[in-house]
């Protein structure tokens, strides 16, 4: 069960595949005697990643995309065929979706820089967040009660580092949780 949504998702991993198979149930019906799961998709759906907000379930597909699109479906009537397309293939290859209280957090690689981009529950355009330095980055932690992002970033001269992402300011701040190297 997630904290914002009354829905419990079942998992099944296979093996060695990236892609998965994933069922929904009533979060106050599992662990009880024919708890009624429900397939939201399966492995020929080419889902690797998914993130709940409330009754709206977020997927990273490369089904017809090889450089991933995130879909949006109703977990109350889940339906993969008229997923809502909330963010299309581009140049940059989507890595990972996490869900927070102000938006979906979206991690990007475009060759070897990554790139973080903020999607609004409400739709519009997708908000590029200015990163402290160019190199890797990957999205670390986010909370659907709380707004912003933690994001860990590394590049070839400069050593991990964690940072928070505050929305409302647009900052990034560099937490000191990962001590530097000498």
């Amino acid at each position: 069960p997630m904290s914002n949504s009354r829905w419990a998702l079942g998992l099944v991993a296979h093996g060695v595949l990236n892609e998965a198979t994933l069922y929904k149930a009533p979060a106050d019906a599992v662990g009880k005697p024919d708890t009624p799961w429900e397939k939201i998709c399966d492995v020929s759906d080419d889902v690797t990643s998914f993130a709940v907000h409330g009754d709206e379930l977020y997927l990273l597909s490369h089904k017809g995309a090889p450089h991933f699109m995130v879909l949006k479906t109703s977990l109350e009537h889940p339906d993969m065929e008229h997923a809502e397309v909330v963010l299309p293939e581009g140049e940059s290859v989507i890595k990972d979706i996490e869900t927070a209280e102000d938006g979906l957090y979206v991690q990007e690689t475009d060759g070897t820089l990554g790139l973080l981009k903020r999607v609004s529950y409400q739709g519009g355009k997708p908000e590029e967040i200015k990163l402290p330095f160019e190199g890797a980055v990957g999205l670390s932690a986010t909370d659907e009660r709380i707004a912003g992002a933690f994001v860990v970033m590394t590049s070839w001269a400069k050593a991990p580092r964690i940072y928070s992402f505050d929305p409302k300011t647009r900052a990034m701040t560099d937490t000191k949780l990962q001590p530097l190297g000498p």
